[in-house]
């Protein structure tokens, strides 16, 4: 019999859905996926960039959806007024006390999640409240600053943002630049059917209860100094981070451990480090290095593998429009071989692997199969392409 989950148990479980929900929604998108979850349970600000079109909002919106709670949007523009985000002056209350307030319910002071598409262009009117709000938490409510209830906010923008004093873009503790999806993932994004909206997981009190939970997460000595090692290692690039930001990486590795069911954080967790220590986006690579080669050796081999995934794939297309049949036979036995390898090195890691490894172990094994099937069938290996679909699952659970 299946012992029933605590309610600790529960919420991490319906965290995980959430986490599931999106990933099964948009293709390509678990870093900024994984930083809306970890930026909500620790209470830290996430600021997604990308060209046009990427689905930077349609991601907000999702998530916000698949929380239960006050959920306040405002695209930003050179002209945003006060009251498009603060609420009406308080006409009435004026006559009655003298002072001035703002109609605040319903607007962003109210909120339990915050989205601002185009923070690139947020209007002078507007900027000193929203650095307060983005950075301390708090509102100036008539001569009163009250603490604001939003879990966190999530900031989009299609540009990098012009912002010498660095004042803006500090408040946004993880950062995820939204790539474009390559042909494979767009042919796969079309294909995928339209689905509802997704349910509510999970409330914004229940988030806050896990946020009151995550501390409690012990660090290790190991973690420390690996933490330090990166750090040291920036330096050397000439990325040297606030004091701030680099406490703040630890609260985010420690909610990685509380998401994963552990009570004490591991080197391994340290990964998430790759969304916080870059200051600019030319920056974002090198960090991202350095953060993989520290905390997940088997980072590197997993992006090599899903380098191969993508050229076999160009290889078979152009395999199969310029190639003549012994080309292809060539092709098809090198490239099965490969991917054979490839199969089984995932298999291998994904066995010694948590967490966001397994994951990405579990999105590359995904890719083999069908792939698998296309080239022993265009290149005539097997002449059936249900047959060779037969051949490549029966293999891959031998294998297995």
């Amino acid at each position: 019999m299946t012992k029933p989950m605590t309610p600790v148990e529960s919420l991490r479980a319906h965290l995980r859905m959430v986490d599931d929900e999106l990933n099964s929604r948009f293709i390509d998108r678990a870093d900024a996926i994984e930083a809306l979850i970890l930026g909500s349970i620790t209470g830290n600000n996430l600021l997604m960039t990308g060209e046009p079109g990427t689905g930077k909002s349609d991601l907000a919106d999702t998530f916000a959806q698949c929380i239960n709670g006050r959920f306040f949007k405002q695209q930003f523009h050179q002209m945003t007024p006060e009251e498009a985000i603060s609420g009406p002056l308080d006409l009435a209350g004026y006559k009655l006390t003298g002072a001035w307030q703002r109609l605040i319910d319903g607007y962003f002071p109210t909120a339990d999640l915050c989205q601002w598409d185009e923070i690139d262009k947020t209007s002078a009117a507007v900027l000193g409240i929203m650095l307060t709000a983005w950075n301390e938490g708090t509102y100036l409510h008539g001569t009163t600053h009250i603490k604001l209830p939003a879990l966190m906010h999530i900031g989009t923008s299609n540009a990098n943002l012009d912002d010498p004093t660095g004042a803006t873009y500090d408040r946004w503790l993880l950062r995820v630049i939204v790539e474009r999806l390559d042909d494979a993932d767009l042919m796969k994004l079309v294909k995928l059917p339209r689905p509802p909206a997704p349910p509510a997981y999970l409330s914004a009190d229940d988030i806050r209860f896990v946020a009151t939970l995550t501390p409690d997460v012990r660090i290790g000595q190991d973690v420390l100094d690996t933490w330090m090692e990166i750090q040291q290692a920036l330096r050397v690039d000439g990325i040297v981070p606030s004091t701030r930001r680099a406490k703040k990486s630890l609260e985010a590795a420690r909610a990685v451990a509380w998401m994963d069911g552990r009570d004490e954080a591991t080197v391994a967790d340290l990964a998430v480090m790759r969304h916080i220590m870059w200051l600019v986006p030319e920056q974002r690579n090198r960090v991202h290095d350095r953060v993989l080669e520290a905390t997940n050796p088997h980072a590197r081999e997993l992006m090599e593998i899903s380098g191969l995934i993508d050229d076999v794939t160009a290889r078979l297309n152009t395999a199969d429009a310029e190639g003549n049949r012994a080309e292809r036979t060539r092709f098809g036995v090198t490239a099965r071989n490969e991917l054979n390898g490839a199969w089984e090195r995932i298999q291998e890691i994904s066995a010694v692997s948590s967490g966001r490894t397994r994951k990405d172990c579990d999105a590359l094994a995904t890719r083999l199969p069908e792939l698998s099937a296309r080239v022993m069938f265009m290149c005539g290996l097997i002449r059936n392409i249900e047959a060779a679909r037969s051949a490549v699952s029966h293999e891959m659970r031998v294998s297995a």
